[in-house]
């Protein structure tokens, strides 16, 4: 993101200014929801929804990044890699005061109900909706934290030292399966 009025250039995964005058400062979390339309309608049947008449022609039917998704290819140089999984694997990314950690759509695949899980003596709730390919976390109360959906290489270009969440692990003491009434 770039601020025009402050000529800074903005992370979302680093929640600070990078450059520019406000260069340090903190983004306040917006929570939003990676989802299909379907989805979203069941859950917010009164949703309003952007109208596609911006004043600018795009067609707002085709995805532009559909080819760009498939391959490893990059559109700009980064600093720090990590072949464990595909550069584009969709993780969703969680923080608890200064600790991170990934947890990759390829482990979470066959997980059909939301988990708990603590990262840095937190315990949160992470849903998985596997039919919509989207994750979300939670508190204990239902309350959404900060965590979001990136691609694996932007996640750990910024957070190199991210914990990653397995699948194979699940059944260990700090993660338990729960019921859908979380999420």
């Amino acid at each position: 993101m770039y601020d025009h009025q402050t000529e800074s250039l903005w992370s979302q995964i680093a929640m600070k200014a990078l450059t520019g005058t406000s260069m340090g400062k903190k983004l306040e979390p917006i929570f939003l929801e990676h989802t299909t339309w379907g989805a979203w309608r069941r859950t917010h049947p009164d949703g309003l929804v952007l109208s596609q008449q911006t004043g600018y022609f795009r067609d707002y039917h085709r995805d532009p990044y559909s080819a760009y998704r498939q391959t490893e290819q990059l559109m700009f140089p980064i600093g720090l890699t990590n072949s464990q999984f595909h550069p584009k694997e969709w993780i969703l990314g969680v923080e608890v005061k200064g600790h991170y950690k990934a947890y990759p759509f390829s482990e979470m695949g066959n997980i059909t109900t939301p988990f708990r899980d603590t990262l840095n003596g937190q315990e949160f709730i992470v849903c998985w909706d596997q039919e919509n390919t989207s994750a979300k976390a939670v508190n204990v109360n239902g309350a959404p934290i900060h965590a979001f959906m990136a691609y694996w290489f932007a996640w750990y270009t910024f957070h190199p030292q991210t914990e990653i969440f397995v699948e194979d692990l699940l059944k260990s003491k700090d993660q338990e399966m729960i019921g859908s009434n979380y999420c």
